[in-house]
């Protein structure tokens, strides 16, 4: 449902860092406006962050549900019981992922936060060779 509104969040969140580095490093700041822009760098961080980490916790949930239909004591369980736990078994066999966009398959989880946070920085060390 969200999507294309979450893909596009990434991708302005990514140019918006490195706009934001690259203005906190090119120019003069007073203790007021430093602290602002680091403020705004943290939020727009934690942002990305948020979504990132509870994809990830779908996913690392899903496995757990798995994990922990097998431990289970079958011989106390009626047949009924017992063939509604081995098909529950079989749905939960694959796991459960969050992707931003069907099209590109890009995943949230902590590996996506971790790239998207080097790309921003790779971004804003070719926007500071540039400006230099």
């Amino acid at each position: 449902m969200f999507s294309t509104t979450l893909l596009l969040q990434l991708f302005c969140s990514v140019f918006i860092l490195c706009i934001t580095e690259l203005h906190l490093l090119a120019n003069e700041h007073s203790v007021d406006d430093l602290t602002r822009v680091v403020m705004y760098l943290c939020c727009l961080i934690m942002q990305v962050f948020i979504n990132c980490h509870y994809g990830n916790e779908i996913t690392y949930t899903s496995k757990k549900v798995h994990q922990a239909t097998a431990f289970v004591n079958y011989p106390d369980m009626d047949i009924k019981t017992r063939k509604l736990l081995i098909l529950f078994q079989q749905r939960t066999m694959v796991e459960l992922k969050c992707f931003v966009a069907s099209l590109l398959k890009i995943e949230l989880s902590m590996e996506t936060f971790v790239t998207i946070i080097k790309s921003s920085y790779s971004y804003f060390a070719v926007l500071r060779s540039m400006t230099n």
